[in-house]
C-alpha cells in the first residue's frame, strides 16, 4: 500500500468514525440531562402540562400541538402549488424547458434553511403585517406560508420522480386513444394511489424539522 493510498483509507476511516461518533455523544449528552425528568415522575406531566413558567410549569404539550398544525398548515398551503409545478416539469412544458424548471427547483433544495428564514423575517412578515393592518406579523399564517415555501423544492421532486414511474407504455396508450397532458397527468395519478399519497406523508413528517 502506497503512502497516498494509505493516507486515504485511513482519513475515510477517520471521518467515518467521525460521523457516528458526533451523533452518538449527541444522544448521550441529551440522554444525561434529561435523567432527571425520565426518573422523578415528571416526563408524563413535561409532554402533557401547559406551558407556563410563572408558576414552574415548563410542559411541552402547546408546542406539540403548535408544530402539528403549522405542518397540516404548511402541507395544505403547498400541495396543490406543488402539484401543479410537478405537473408543469414532467409533462406541460416543452423538453428544454421541464429541464431547465427541474434543475431550478434541485437548485432550491440546497439553499440552507436559514436563507428561507432571513426572506421570511423580511419580506414575508411586513407583507402579512401590512396585509391585516397591523401587529408584529410574526403569526401562524406567516410561519405556514414559509414552510410552505421551504418544503415545496422537495416535495415538488417527490412528485415528479412518482410520475416519472408510471409505466411510458401506458401513456403511449393514452396518447393514442387522444388523451390530453392534463388526461395524462390525471392518469398518472390514478395507476400509482402513491404518487400522491407518500410525498404528502414525507412532506408532514419532514416539515417541523425543516423550520428555520
Amino acid at each position: 500500500m502506497t503512502r497516498s493510498e494509505f493516507l486515504t483509507k485511513y482519513s475515510f476511516m477517520a471521518a467515518a468514525i467521525m460521523s457516528a461518533a458526533v451523533p452518538l455523544a449527541i444522544f448521550i449528552f441529551m440522554a444525561l440531562l434529561g435523567y432527571p425528568i425520565l426518573t422523578s415522575g415528571r416526563l408524563l406531566g413535561t409532554l402533557l402540562g401547559a406551558w407556563d413558567p410563572i408558576h414552574q410549569s415548563y410542559g411541552i404539550l402547546p408546542m406539540i400541538i403548535g408544530t402539528f398544525i403549522l405542518a397540516i398548515l404548511a402541507v395544505a398551503a403547498a400541495f396543490p402549488v406543488c402539484l401543479g409545478c410537478a405537473a408543469l416539469v414532467s409533462d406541460a412544458a416543452p423538453g428544454p424547458v421541464g429541464r431547465f424548471l427541474h434543475a431550478v427547483v434541485r437548485m432550491m433544495t440546497g439553499i440552507p434553511t436559514v436563507v428561507y428564514g432571513f426572506v421570511g423575517i423580511f419580506l414575508l412578515v411586513p407583507v402579512i403585517r401590512e396585509a391585516f393592518g397591523g401587529g408584529s406579523g410574526f403569526s401562524l399564517l406567516t410561519a405556514a406560508l414559509m414552510l410552505a415555501l421551504l418544503v415545496s423544492p422537495t416535495m415538488i421532486l417527490l412528485f415528479c420522480d412518482s410520475f416519472g414511474r408510471v409505466a411510458h407504455t401506458y401513456r403511449q396508450a393514452a396518447a393514442a386513444l387522444g388523451a390530453t397532458t392534463a388526461q395524462l397527468f390525471f392518469l398518472s395519478c390514478c395507476l400509482r394511489p402513491g404518487t400522491v399519497f407518500w410525498p404528502v406523508c414525507f412532506s408532514v413528517w419532514a416539515a417541523p424539522s425543516a423550520t428555520p
